[in-house]
């Protein structure tokens, strides 16, 4: 495959998982709002991780590369690898599954966790089931 200068062949399919996991969630929903005072704070999400245990994470943004806060500390937290996976049950039509997941390289810099997670929403669309995990890097 010939390649245009500057142009780089996983961005289209970081992109199209990014859209694909957005459009996931929107259609069972976000994590909890927070109550946070920041403005632009999106939702929280609770992570078990392998070294830091568990923790609240704060996203500051919208997609997948957006950093997130530790509730408990002054950490940032990067999330540069994740899979998820939902179980949807939607009231009207047939249950189905759909495994998203995003990753970029490893960060030379931070420590480095890896993370679970688990999430279930109830809305007018019907129930899902977030199940995943995520490589994170923070800076301690």
């Amino acid at each position: 495959m010939a390649m245009r200068k500057g142009k780089h062949p996983t961005k289209p399919r970081m992109a199209l998982a990014t859209v694909v996991a957005v459009a996931g969630l929107a259609l069972f929903g976000a994590p909890p709002v927070s109550a946070d005072p920041k403005p632009d704070v999106k939702s929280t999400y609770e992570y078990v991780c392998d070294s830091l245990g568990t923790i609240q994470i704060v996203g500051t943004g919208e997609g997948a590369a957006s950093p997130g806060l530790d509730l408990d500390s002054n950490r940032v937290i990067l999330v540069y690898a994740w899979e998820v996976t939902l179980n949807a049950t939607p009231y009207v039509g047939d249950p189905f599954t759909r495994v998203f997941s995003y990753s970029r390289g490893e960060p030379q810099n931070g420590s480095l966790d890896y993370c679970t997670y688990h999430y279930e929403v109830i809305n007018n669309v019907g129930h899902g089931v977030f199940d995943g995990w995520a490589l994170i890097s923070y800076a301690p």
